[in-house]
């Protein structure tokens, strides 16, 4: 019980009520099927690339995976060219702040008001203290505010067909997370309770 206790964690859970949930655009309202995968196995020189965010043990994921997810979509519009964008600036406007981590909706709905650019406002190999501790001056605010997003969808499956699916037919990056027990994150992760709540 106390490893549970130390065990930091970087995605939160979506504490919203219901009646906000409901609100979320999911993909079934979209789409009227999933295009099936084809699955083919690429050699790994064939794999597309994208730069490693480094966190720094910070509780940072989420907001570090939207950063990353707001590159992959730029270079998608762009002919591939990738653009770093802050982690920080997401990480400052995170909900719960100053409490570490925060829920992949927040970061969504922050993306909508746009993220500036890593170059303007460092993110990388930074704890939770300095990431917070960094000054936005204004004008960085305003420049994010050409990089946003208009909105977004939530897959809400544990299934990677569906998953893939959608990378594979859009591009297009997907934020996912798991949920396990602190003594199931090991070296080599073993699900020991597969029927997990998120609820308790």
């Amino acid at each position: 019980m106390q490893n549970e206790t130390m065990f930091q964690n970087g995605a939160v859970i979506d504490t919203r009520p219901d009646i906000e949930k409901a609100k979320d655009f999911k993909i079934g309202e979209v789409v009227a099927s999933i295009n099936p995968v084809n699955w083919t196995e690429k050699p790994e020189s064939s794999w597309k690339r994208f730069p490693i965010f480094n966190q720094d043990g910070s509780g940072s994921c989420v907001a570090q995976t939207m950063a990353k997810l707001l590159g992959v979509l730029y270079a998608n519009r762009n002919n591939g060219t990738y653009v770093h964008f802050s982690a920080t600036h997401v990480y400052q406007r995170r909900n719960n702040k100053p409490a570490g981590g925060m829920a992949g909706v927040d970061a969504f709905e922050i993306a909508k008001k746009g993220v500036t650019l890593e170059a303007l406002t460092p993110s990388q190999n930074m704890g939770d203290s300095a990431m917070d501790s960094v000054l936005i001056e204004k004008y960085k605010d305003d420049v994010g505010k050409i990089f946003k997003i208009d909105n977004y969808l939530q897959l809400g499956t544990k299934d990677i067909d569906v998953i893939a699916s959608v990378i594979q037919t859009t591009g297009k990056a997907v934020m996912v997370w798991f949920y396990f027990t602190h003594d199931e994150w090991t070296e080599k992760p073993i699900v020991k309770n597969k029927n997990l709540s998120l609820t308790g």
